[in-house]
């Protein structure tokens, strides 16, 4: 794992303009060259598999991430996306209350400056926010259920790392024994247990008006599998914990980076918000975010430099 970029990096330049294959503990990896991405992107799922090869990427039979259902991008295409608008001042109202929670004050109980973990200070606010959108409120709230959500992707991905450090097959039989995979088990069935008491819930007083990502997979669900309430909890936490939260995180982070690093860069971003945003960041819409440029750019160059994985295109034949 310490090596991968380097050999990926190695194996681009020597094969530039032809794939080759990456040799792997849980799996090979063929690496293509990105000329052919375009026509890949438009073969249909049934010849290559995204969903499979999302599951053996990452350690599937341990980490237990669902498989056979597109549901979650469903929810996303027919009901997040074209509620974007309204959406918007549901997460600054969190954000607004995370703020109070998680920015540390002064030993004195002043304003005085004191140091933070950028990292753990932005996933504590992802957490919040995404959580309001996922789940709603009161749940959103509960800080056990936030700092579950934060652990499980780290049990998660340490599990993953695991397996591709050792192969599937060392980490799938001695998985009782990994302690990430032990504990991620263990948050799983806490969520299961949560959300799915939630949704049971929600079914017996279907006078309740919630408006959710958990609300919108039980609406969409179509098959018997994906309208169980244990499998309902389990896809929320995986993409809220998994696909959210933590590339969220980084991405910010990385972004913060870049911007104190640069203080022209970073006097320029302030002026521009003072400009754009007259009252405050609270009175963010989407047409503020379209006006801010630079940061948009700065979003944009900060993603590609900083990608969150080497490889975001993955199928199985």
């Amino acid at each position: 794992n310490d090596h991968a970029a380097r050999l990926v990096k190695h194996g681009y330049e020597k094969h530039k303009n032809q794939p080759f294959r990456l040799l792997k503990m849980d799996m090979d990896l063929i690496v293509i060259p990105l000329r052919y991405a375009l026509e890949l992107r438009a073969v249909t799922s049934d010849k290559l598999d995204p969903l499979t090869a999302s599951f053996d990427d990452n350690a599937g039979k341990v980490t237990r991430i669902l498989l056979g259902s597109e549901l979650h991008t469903r929810a996303i295409q027919q009901r997040l996306t074209p509620k974007l608008p309204q959406i918007l001042p549901v997460l600054l109202d969190e954000l607004n209350h995370a703020f109070g929670q998680v920015l540390p004050a002064g030993n004195d109980g002043s304003n005085a400056w004191v140091s933070v973990n950028p990292y753990e200070l932005v996933l504590n606010l992802a957490t919040r926010a995404a959580a309001r959108l996922f789940v709603g409120d009161p749940i959103c709230r509960n800080e056990n259920f936030l700092e579950t959500t934060a652990s499980f992707s780290r049990n998660t991905f340490d599990t993953i790392s695991t397996s591709r450090s050792f192969g599937n097959f060392f980490t799938y039989y001695f998985a009782r024994w990994i302690s990430t995979a032990k504990e991620a088990h263990g948050q799983l069935q806490y969520i299961q247990n949560l959300l799915g008491s939630e949704v049971q819930r929600r079914k017996l007083n279907s006078e309740e008006k919630h408006d959710d990502f958990l609300q919108w997979c039980t609406e969409l669900a179509v098959t018997e599998d994906e309208a169980r309430p244990e499998a309902l909890a389990h896809r929320t936490l995986g993409i809220l914990s998994m696909a959210v939260v933590h590339t969220t995180a980084m991405a910010s982070t990385h972004i913060f980076f870049d911007m104190i690093s640069d203080n022209s860069l970073k006097e320029s971003l302030r002026k521009e918000q003072q400009d754009v945003l007259k009252h405050g960041w609270t009175e963010i819409t989407q047409q503020t975010m379209l006006d801010m440029k630079q940061l948009d750019s700065l979003m944009r160059e900060s993603q590609r430099v900083n990608p969150v994985g080497e490889f975001t295109f993955r199928r199985i034949v």
